[in-house]
């Protein structure tokens, strides 16, 4: 005996409907066979999740809908027995398939209707059809900007003072002729002093004697004037000049590195004689410097190589004598009589 599958009443042999709830009846089919029992649970299980997924659809779709336009759930027939509720239980068999089912639907959307895979995110790995993000630059680093000034000031520094040292205070052996030629050209006396050391330079009355030696060799030399600096530097005398001056080239280090090469000379005392029988000190003047008296100190220090006018008295007497010392280093001596 037949009984419907919805409200349970009892069916008549070959009724297609039930009397009392109009609910369509089920026409027997083929038996599954027992070894495809398998193959039967899996369409329950296929069938029981499309019911699921569907019902879930229907129910997101029917919550912005009126309560007299919902859909009624769904039901679903098994080719194998009666209709299954989509929100009702299923036979001991699906049980195990729709665990298995759910945790697949978790990967699956519905898509009109239709059940799609939905893409699963592996850690490290780019999802498929997503734009690979952009990674904004990295701004420059300032600490290499900061330490790259320094370095280039630094630099710039090393050249700048390396070239003032070398054209400023070098002076090579060719430089130190041409000077010397020049100063004698233009009978520039504190140019040809500057050729001396620093010593020969701070002598009193140096610049006198410097400008008595240019105006000497340049009024009276035989050399050429273009070549009297060469003369000097190779330590020679210049030919023809009124005294035969003694000068010497010498070298010295400069920062540790550079050679630069200057003139000396040596200097040469003067010695007052005083044989006129008057009593006390001589006084000798110096007429060059605007007759400034000269000291017994300055007198016995010794003068630079040159021509000195001197304005000598000694009691009643006057006289006015020169000297002119050549850098030999010898004393002269200056006989005052009566």
């Amino acid at each position: 005996m037949k009984h419907c599958t919805n409200c349970g009443q009892v069916l008549k042999a070959g009724a297609k409907f039930c009397p009392n709830c109009g609910q369509a009846v089920a026409t027997p089919t083929s038996q599954v066979p027992t070894g495809d029992a398998d193959a039967g649970s899996t369409a329950v299980t296929r069938a029981t999740l499309h019911s699921d997924v569907t019902t879930n659809d229907e129910s997101a779709a029917n919550k912005d809908v009126p309560a007299d336009h919902q859909t009624a759930p769904s039901h679903h027939s098994t080719s194998n027995g009666p209709a299954i509720p989509s929100s009702g239980t299923t036979t001991n068999q699906s049980v195990a398939g729709n665990a298995q089912s759910q945790a697949a639907a978790s990967n699956q959307t519905t898509v009109n209707g239709a059940v799609q895979p939905t893409a699963t995110h592996v850690a490290g790995q780019q999802p498929q059809g997503q734009p690979t993000p952009r990674i904004p630059a990295q701004p420059a680093s300032k600490g290499h900007n900061t330490l790259t000034l320094p370095v280039i000031l630094v630099v710039l520094a090393v050249l700048v003072g390396g070239w003032f040292v070398k054209n400023r205070l070098i002076v090579s052996q060719d430089q130190l002729a041409a000077n010397v030629t020049k100063a004698v050209q233009k009978e520039d006396g504190d140019l040809f002093l500057k050729q001396f050391s620093d010593a020969e330079q701070d002598m009193a009355y140096s610049d006198i004697g410097a400008k008595s030696v240019v105006k000497d060799i340049h009024n009276h030399s035989r050399d050429s004037l273009s070549e009297v600096g060469r003369i000097i530097v190779d330590g020679q005398r210049v030919a023809g000049t009124k005294a035969k001056y003694d000068f010497n080239v010498e070298s010295k280090k400069v920062l540790g590195v550079f050679t630069s090469y200057y003139l000396t000379t040596r200097r040469s005392p003067i010695e007052i004689n005083d044989f006129t029988g008057n009593d006390g000190a001589a006084s000798v003047k110096l007429e060059d410097a605007d007759n400034k008296r000269l000291t017994k100190q300055e007198l016995a220090s010794g003068f630079f190589p040159g021509k000195y006018n001197l304005d000598v008295r000694s009691g009643d007497a006057h006289s006015e004598y020169w000297v002119w010392p050549s850098g030999d280093g010898d004393p002269i001596e200056l006989n005052l009589i009566q």
